[in-house]
């Protein structure tokens, strides 16, 4: 430039998120597994105990409102072996799935075939699309919702969340 100053003064950036992290599974057991997850107007029917983690981001979403309260059912076909379920959504919507209120549920060392939980988004979520976790795993083994678990299944679903429409 005319000054000979070589640098360039920039104002605005885009902030890139990094992809949410992918749950790992030791050993895929048929029995402890995923068939079918109901939330608002997601219902996701699929084979359990194949594979160890699905992501449904892309083709399964359903809109909630901070404020209101949604029932979640996680189902499987067989019970030879109990498990453990549990579900997160990223309300702040920074990429993981540890911080405050984020683990919306869960229950260990059960023998049902579903599990059902209320989930209420709060006010400190974050307006805008996230990502809600499903996942089971064998008897009292910890649902890890990344990195490792011996076994298990995850499923990943797009929730977008939004503003409480009554007010």
């Amino acid at each position: 430039n005319v000054t000979g100053d070589n640098t360039l003064i920039k104002t605005g950036y885009i902030k890139v998120k990094e992809a949410y992290c992918t749950p790992t599974v030791g050993t895929i057991v048929s029995d402890v597994g995923i068939s079918k997850v109901v939330f608002n107007t997601i219902t996701n029917i699929t084979a359990q105990g194949l594979t160890s983690y699905s992501n449904y981001v892309s083709t399964k979403k359903t809109n909630i409102e901070i404020g209101a309260t949604y029932e979640l059912e996680v189902s499987r076909t067989t019970n030879v072996n109990n498990i453990s379920w549990a579900a997160w959504i990223d309300w702040n919507q920074d990429g993981d799935f540890d911080d405050f209120q984020e683990n919306v549920g869960s229950l260990s060392n059960s023998s049902g075939k579903s599990w059902k939980t209320s989930i209420s988004a709060p006010v400190l979520a974050k307006e805008g699309p996230t990502v809600m976790r499903v996942g089971v795993s064998r008897g009292t083994g910890a649902n890890t919702p990344c990195g490792q678990n011996n076994y298990g299944e995850f499923e990943d679903y797009r929730v977008i969340v939004t503003l409480d429409r009554t007010l």
